[in-house]
């Protein structure tokens, strides 16, 4: 689309990049619009989740397919930059991380528009990285520090800089040395002229205290899904023992540390940052925080289990039942499951008889009350058992309820007692009248039983 300017306004886009308090400036934006708004800054309205976090104004003028995909929307665009033309605000500011991947195609859409940016030490970026990796996309493997410190979303910035113009960039170095107050909600409003800044007292998107990241890093091992969220906030507020902690040798510290050094002289050189001197003073001589190992003790496991249960019993519960049905993993199989899962056990965690029973019974009187709806093959909604029936061939005079019960055999057959329970459970859901399968959940129930003690 063509460029939309104005000779008369600013707009300033944020653009990050990750990891540089943008969720904490987002939030910071979004709560005091008002304020904003009275000194001529228009900041769009966007959504943020329950942690304080967002994707800021990405929707404002993007469209979103999937996890990855952005198109930009034209109508969104020209809505937005028409609706700042007509207020009394003078400046607009849009702010998103998923900018920085855009960078270019924003500066043709908004030709007179200013980036702002903070380039922040690669070694810091390189833990903060990976605890994210941990704390929201299901990264259940230890750090991975290869010979050379990663510099990537460096040099993808300098080319962006390099060919929209650093006319057009203000990049500020992220280092708390150099913020007002040591805030970089402080620093961000400073350069778009807000005065008479008021600080947020809580903290957005907190780090994980060591204990709680190899928490969380096992759970991934399971798969979470749907209690990801759910846990991510709750670990957030456990107050552990080791706060301060740095997942990278000593030895590889320092040479990490000389690398970052000389890439930020040779980046300020290239396309200038503020702050630029503070930063490399800091990653010269700032000192590493205690190394530790990524392990997690089965005390620190019972520690974590007593922090749920007692905050989210129900969450607990969930977990429990989601790892009893995750039997087949080589980390079920360990003495950390075992006392995470100790107050909750699979014979627990899983259908009862009682359960089956009196669904059962329910079924009945549907039956009677003429509520009772058949189905020749009535389906339960399991992850991959679509694929699995196409991978097997199977055709619908076989019931998924046939099916759960073969695997259910063919797992006790291998000593998985614990994933053979849950699929016949979930077998006696889809043919309740089943007598076979009500007999063989006895059976495994009493073989749980004597497993959990």
């Amino acid at each position: 689309m063509e460029g939309i300017s104005s000779l008369r306004k600013r707009i300033f886009i944020h653009f990050g990049p990750p990891k540089t308090g943008t969720s904490a400036i987002q939030k910071w934006m979004q709560n005091n619009r008002k304020n904003l708004l009275e000194q001529g800054i228009l900041y769009p309205e966007h959504k943020v989740d329950r942690n304080g976090v967002s994707s800021g104004n990405l929707l404002a003028i993007y469209d979103r397919q999937g996890d990855s995909e952005l198109t930009l929307n034209e109508r969104r665009v020209k809505t937005l930059v028409a609706g700042f033309e007509a207020s009394k605000a003078h400046t607009l500011v849009l702010s998103s991380e998923f900018f920085a991947s855009r960078l270019a195609e924003l500066a043709q859409v908004f030709p007179q528009a200013h980036f702002i940016g903070y380039v922040r030490n690669p070694l810091e970026s390189l833990e903060s990285h990976y605890n994210q990796s941990v704390k929201r996309h299901n990264n259940a493997k230890p750090i991975f520090l290869p010979k050379k410190l990663p510099m990537r979303p460096l040099q993808l910035l300098i080319a962006d800089v390099e060919a929209v113009g650093k006319a057009r960039f203000m990049l500020r170095a992220y280092s708390a040395e150099r913020f007002p107050e040591g805030d970089i909600c402080a620093d961000f409003l400073l350069a778009i002229g807000y005065e008479g800044y008021v600080a947020s007292p809580n903290v957005v998107n907190p780090s994980y205290s060591l204990e709680a990241l190899e928490l969380k890093r096992w759970l991934n091992k399971f798969e979470l899904q749907h209690l990801n969220n759910s846990v991510d906030g709750l670990l957030q507020s456990f107050q552990g023992e080791i706060t301060r902690y740095s997942c990278i040798p000593n030895a590889t510290f320092e040479q990490y540390r000389q690398q970052a050094a000389e890439v930020l002289r040779d980046m300020d050189g290239a396309i200038e940052i503020e702050g630029a001197e503070v930063l490399i003073k800091s990653v010269e001589e700032k000192p590493q925080k205690p190394y530790m190992t990524q392990q997690l003790s089965p005390e620190q496991m019972s520690a974590l289990v007593g922090f749920i249960r007692s905050e989210d019993g129900r969450l607990y519960k969930q977990l429990c039942s989601h790892i009893h049905q995750h039997s087949y993993l080589e980390s079920y199989h360990s003495e950390l499951r075992k006392v995470f899962t100790e107050a909750y056990p699979a014979t627990k965690a899983l259908p009862s008889r009682t359960d089956v029973v009196t669904e059962m019974l329910k079924e009945k009187i549907r039956a009677l009350l003429g509520k009772n709806k058949s189905q020749d093959n009535p389906r339960l909604d399991l992850t991959g058992m679509g694929e699995l029936r196409d991978k097997l061939k199977l055709g619908n005079e076989v019931s998924d309820g046939i099916v759960l019960r073969e695997l259910a055999l063919f797992a006790e057959r291998n000593n998985q007692i614990e994933m053979a329970y849950c699929l016949m459970s979930r077998a006696q859901k889809l043919r309740p009248t089943g007598l076979m399968i009500r007999n063989k959940l006895e059976q495994l129930a009493k073989k749980l039983d004597q497993v959990e003690r």
